[in-house]
C-alpha cells in the first residue's frame, strides 16, 4: 500500500524520510499539529473529543509493546488509526502535538504504527524539541564573553539554518561564533542575527532546528543592527562573516 499524505504534517514526514534537510520542518509541523492518540480523556465519554491542551485532564493511552519497548501509538490522520485499529473500533483523542508530548514526559511514542511511513520517537528526541528555547543575549554586560570560532564547526546545523533561513524573507544574514559565557558552563553556540520586524518567533524556530538535528552545544541568538551595533560584542560578530547572507536579486533590490 501505498502512503498518499493527508495534511502538511504528512506531506513533511515523507519528506523527512529521505532528506535529512526537511527534518526541522516535520518537527516542527509535529509539535504544532492535531495528533491522534488512541485513548480516554476524563470528561469525555464520547470517542473523538478534540482538545488544545490535556494540562488539566487526566487521561489513559494504549500501550502497544515493539522491539522490547513499550510505546504509546499516535497517527498523523484518522486513517491511519483505523488502518492500525484493522477496522475496529478503537477509542481516541484529538490533541496538539506539543500539549501532548509534554505531558507524558519519558514516554516513548510510535507514529502512524502499522503504516508504510511512520517514526520512533524515543523520550530523549521528544525532550530536546519540547526545550528547544535558545536564549535570547541581551546587549547589555556582554563585553566579558570570550569568542572565536567554533570548533568543531557545526556545518550540519548552520547547512540546516541556511535552509531554513531562504524560506524566512525577514532574515537578512545569520552569523556564528562559539561563546564562553561563564567559567561554569560549557562553551555555547551564539548566533548573530539580523532581520528585518521582530525575529521572536524566528528565534523559537531555530532552538526547533537545533534540536532535530541533535545539536549538542546550547544555542543563544543575538539580534544584531548593522547601523548601530550597541557593544563591542555585537560589532565583533558583525565583523565575522555570515553563514548565511540573502542572496540579492533583482527583486529584491531597493526593498527595506
Amino acid at each position: 500500500m501505498t502512503f498518499a499524505p493527508e495534511n502538511a504534517l504528512e506531506e513533511a514526514l515523507q519528506r523527512s524520510v529521505s532528506d535529512p534537510a526537511a527534518r526541522p520542518q516535520f518537527y516542527r509541523l509535529l509539535m504544532q499539529s492535531p495528533l491522534i492518540v488512541p485513548g480516554r480523556v476524563e470528561g469525555h465519554t464520547d470517542s473523538g473529543a478534540v482538545l488544545q491542551a490535556l494540562d488539566a485532564h487526566h487521561f489513559e493511552l494504549l500501550q502497544v509493546k515493539a522491539k522490547d519497548r513499550l510505546y504509546h501509538p499516535v497517527f498523523t490522520a484518522l486513517s491511519r488509526l483505523t488502518v492500525f485499529a484493522k477496522g475496529g473500533e478503537q477509542d481516541y483523542f484529538t490533541v496538539i502535538g506539543r500539549s501532548l508530548f509534554d505531558n507524558t514526559r519519558g514516554a516513548a511514542f510510535l507514529l502512524n504504527a502499522g503504516s508504510k511511513v511512520g517514526k520512533e520517537l524515543l523520550p530523549d528526541e521528544i525532550a530536546s524539541l519540547l526545550d528547544a528555547k535558545p536564549r535570547r543575549q541581551q546587549a547589555d554586560g556582554q563585553n566579558s564573553i570570550a569568542i572565536s570560532e567554533p570548533d568543531p564547526y557545526p556545518g550540519k546545523l548552520t547547512g540546516a539554518l541556511g535552509i531554513f533561513f531562504l524560506n524566512r524573507s525577514q532574515v537578512v544574514s545569520a552569523h556564528l561564533v562559539q561563546a564562553v559565557l561563564t567559567d561554569k558552563e560549557p562553551p555555547h553556540l551564539l548566533i548573530g542575527l539580523v532581520a528585518h520586524g521582530n525575529p521572536r518567533r524566528i528565534i523559537a524556530e531555530i532552538g526547533e532546528v537545533a534540536a532535530a538535528i541533535h545539536t549538542p552545544n546550547s544555542v543563544d541568538v543575538m539580534v544584531l543592527d548593522p547601523a548601530r551595533p550597541r557593544s563591542d560584542l555585537q560589532a565583533r560578530l558583525l565583523a565575522t562573516p555570515p553563514f548565511y547572507a540573502r542572496p540579492i536579486t533583482p527583486q529584491s533590490q531597493g526593498k527595506h
